[in-house]
Order: structure tokens, then C-alpha cells, then sequence
């Protein structure tokens, strides 16, 4: 049986711009052997989020703190507000938008780790929660199209 882990979280989480969206990066995986990884991601007011996609070996867990989105699941539509848990295993078609006028801010589980790594390598670090573009950009297809083999990710675009 493996021993408890207790983990010093750094206050200054790494966080990266991807799309608009702000992702802090709690706890990467590589500090708890694998198992999993934590975001807190805020998806900007009409934020289109990320074209639809599945994951082949990584599942993903959803838990909005604060506004909402409209989450899609094997094309079945969700509007996901305070509380709502959402969990995507690998193979399932998912995306999210935020068609409202405020922020989103979600809870983010990516299990096994490893996944994470594609939001610092596609986005770019964040200095201040703040962002620096006046609106939300398109998703760079090349760029997500070269990382999507490497994170085993395949994307419906």
C-alpha cells in the first residue's frame, strides 16, 4: 500500500494562457507519482473554450466553483453551474463554452498526469490573472494539431 503524501503547494502557481482561458496549475503530477493533476481554470466571459475533442488515455474531471458553462458530452448538452461534477473518460467527445457575460471558474482533474503539460506547452505564461488580450483568440489549430499526437489527443476540426 502506498504511504500518504503530503505536498507544499507553492502560492505562486505556475499559470498559462491557452484560448482566453487562465489555468493555474495547483499540483502537477510529477509531485505525487503520476496519479493525477489539479487546475483552476477561469474560461473569459463568451469564451468559446476548445473545439471538441477526446482524450485517448486521459479522463477529465470537471467541478464549477463559480458562473457557469454549457458543457457537451457526446453531443448531450449540460448547463453546468456552482456544484455541477462533471467526469469525461478517455474516448468520449467533449467541449465547454461560457456563453455568459462573467468569468467561469472550474476545478479541473486530469488523471493520469501528463496532460497537463500540453497547456504549458500550447499557452503561454501568465504574469497576472489579468488578461492581456482584448478578446478571446481562435484556437491555433496548427499548433494544437502538432502537440494532439504527443498528449494523445485527437480533435474534431
Amino acid at each position: 500500500m502506498a504511504a500518504a503524501k503530503f505536498v507544499d503547494l507553492p502560492l505562486n502557481f505556475p499559470r498559462y494562457w491557452a484560448d482566453g482561458e487562465l489555468f493555474f496549475l495547483k499540483l502537477h503530477n510529477s509531485e505525487i507519482g503520476g496519479a493525477y493533476a489539479l487546475f483552476e481554470l477561469t474560461v473569459p466571459p463568451y469564451g468559446p473554450g476548445p473545439p471538441p475533442h477526446r482524450h485517448a488515455e486521459t479522463s477529465e474531471a470537471f467541478y464549477i466553483l463559480d458562473g457557469s458553462l454549457t458543457m457537451s458530452v457526446e453531443g448531450q448538452e449540460l448547463i453546468a453551474t456552482p456544484g455541477t461534477f462533471s467526469f469525461v473518460p478517455p474516448g468520449i467527445t467533449h467541449t465547454y463554452s461560457n456563453p455568459n457575460p462573467v468569468p467561469a471558474k472550474v476545478f479541473k482533474i486530469i488523471s493520469p498526469g501528463g496532460f497537463e503539460d500540453f497547456f504549458v506547452e500550447y499557452g503561454e505564461p501568465a504574469a497576472t490573472r489579468s488578461n492581456p488580450l482584448a478578446e478571446v483568440p481562435p484556437t491555433d489549430l496548427e499548433k494544437a494539431a502538432k502537440l494532439a499526437e504527443k498528449y494523445g489527443l485527437e480533435f474534431d476540426f
